[in-house]
């Protein structure tokens, strides 16, 4: 039974006995002077479930109704409220950011995406300009994604005349490849802008500008080698997006694999001239760019803020560049996690069974991605964690009802440990009855073998990502933190 504010001395008494008290926030992550509603649940016996509380606060202050207020932080700060009644007590945490003002936030909006169906996709505007002019263009709704590096823009929707890439006089394009299908489009250069830095050129570079993909078939068909990778990404209906804003764990979206491997079963790089493309390795600088490491300041990683809205028509937060850098953007108390260099954890357990072990000997490199891209919490099967899969269009997730909650342990390559609860629940239900809600927390399916921590991983969680060599306080990337 919820408990408004206040304090009593009722303890219980001859009226009953209080079994338990538990508190809940919302929201849990806010900014200096803002508030959240905090009310305090009793168990309790007889009429001793009736009784009000005492609030106590770390920092801030609490009115009688548990209208919590946040105090002026210059870093990120974890405040604990805590209520009280005959001699039980329970406590939540709410994280408390400065406010965004500064050059390295970029806003981001979970909501329908441009085709009005997207559920759990975060979106932010990015502005290209042709390299060394103010001949430029913002382009909204690309999907913030952690999972991969490097901008994309569909091309039906780019307006700018971006120089086009070249490699020893061919025209470069990519085939960037994605758990879902894969998309096919030319390289070109941009300078690209984010919150109010750009990112303007690539360290050891012979052209200017920073390569970017624009998705699509209208410079060059795309060959057979790259169609046969699952669904093309090629309009904004197939992508439910504009395009992709990677800023995730490498600087380039192949990285040192393609500048020297030429693997049929992994085509990412070509060489087109003529109409006809073939797959060609690729210099580090002529790849396409995670822009983030590349702007003049906070360039060692991201911390994406979303704040929880459950059952809302929209959610709303921040991409905040750099980490350790600015006083919005401070580790703090939160858990780093180095990874190997493809982004693997020391290990990733659940129920006993180390899942980096079954998935270091499969096709997959990763046992745990992190990607804010997926729209989902993909994990494992139905059958390993004793759920129900639906059927019919929504088979790619789980039906679970009620809800089920699992706690997998991630260890780092340092060592740092962590047990993140998280939840599965019913998508046929969430998705039938709520069809203009884009967020949901608990929205759930299959990934054999391994996890994939999607969108709803960073509701009402502040996650970290850290660029390979990107220096924090608490180490080096590439590393996550949460």
């Amino acid at each position: 039974m919820a408990a408004c504010g206040g304090s009593s001395s009722n303890n219980g008494g001859e009226d009953g006995k209080i079994l338990s008290v538990s508190v809940s926030c919302n929201p849990t992550l806010i900014q200096g002077g803002q508030t959240s509603k905090c009310t305090a649940g009793i168990s309790a016996t007889g009429k001793a479930g009736y009784t009000t509380v005492n609030w106590s606060l770390t920092a801030g202050s609490i009115s009688d109704l548990g209208i919590f207020t946040a105090p002026p932080v210059d870093a990120s700060s974890r405040i604990t409220v805590t209520a009280s009644a005959g001699g039980k007590s329970g406590s939540a945490v709410i994280m408390v950011n400065p406010p965004n003002t500064g050059s390295n936030v970029v806003p981001i909006t979970v909501d329908a995406g441009p085709t009005n169906n997207y559920v759990n996709g975060a979106f932010a505007s990015v502005t290209l300009c042709v390299p060394g002019t103010t001949n430029c263009q913002t382009i909204d709704h690309l999907l913030v994604d952690t999972g991969s590096s490097g901008v994309r823009i569909l091309d039906s929707v780019l307006t700018l005349p971006l120089p086009q890439q070249t490699v020893n006089g061919n025209l470069v394009a990519e085939c960037a490849q994605y758990a879902d299908g894969a998309a096919w489009g030319y390289v070109a250069a941009a300078d690209i802008g984010l919150g109010g830095q750009k990112s303007t050129t690539v360290p050891g570079a012979s052209f200017t500008g920073v390569p970017v993909q624009a998705i699509g078939t209208s410079v060059v068909q795309v060959p057979q080698s790259c169609s046969a990778k699952g669904t093309l990404k090629e309009s904004v209906e197939a992508l439910g997006a504009n395009g992709i804003l990677g800023v995730g764990l490498y600087k380039q979206d192949c990285g040192t694999y393609c500048t020297s491997n030429l693997d049929p079963n992994f085509p990412f790089y070509y060489s087109c001239s003529g109409g006809k493309c073939s797959q060609v390795t690729l210099a580090l600088t002529d790849q396409v760019q995670n822009p983030v490491w590349l702007l003049p300041h906070d360039n060692n990683g991201v911390l994406i803020l979303l704040y929880d809205c459950e059952g809302c028509g929209q959610l709303n937060g921040s991409l905040i560049l750099g980490v350790d850098t600015q006083g919005d953007n401070l580790l703090a108390d939160t858990g780093l996690y180095t990874t190997t260099p493809d982004g693997n954890f020391q290990k990733v357990t659940l129920n006993g069974i180390d899942y980096v072990s079954n998935c270091g000997a499969s096709s997959k490199p990763a046992c745990l991605d992190i990607d804010s891209g997926s729209n989902a919490l993909f994990i494992l099967d139905a059958t390993t964690l004793g759920v129900s899969q639906c059927s019919g269009s929504n088979s790619s997730f789980y039906c679970q009802s009620p809800d089920k909650s699992i706690n997998p342990t991630t260890v780092g390559i340092n060592n740092a440990s962590n047990s993140a609860w998280i939840s599965m629940g019913d998508a046929d239900s969430l998705l039938s009855s709520h069809p203009a809600v884009p967020a949901f927390s608990n929205l759930a399916g299959p990934n054999p073998g391994s996890f994939d921590y999607g969108l709803p991983f960073f509701y009402l969680r502040p996650v970290f990502t850290i660029i390979e060599g990107g220096s924090t306080t608490k180490g080096v990337g590439p590393a996550w933190a949460y």
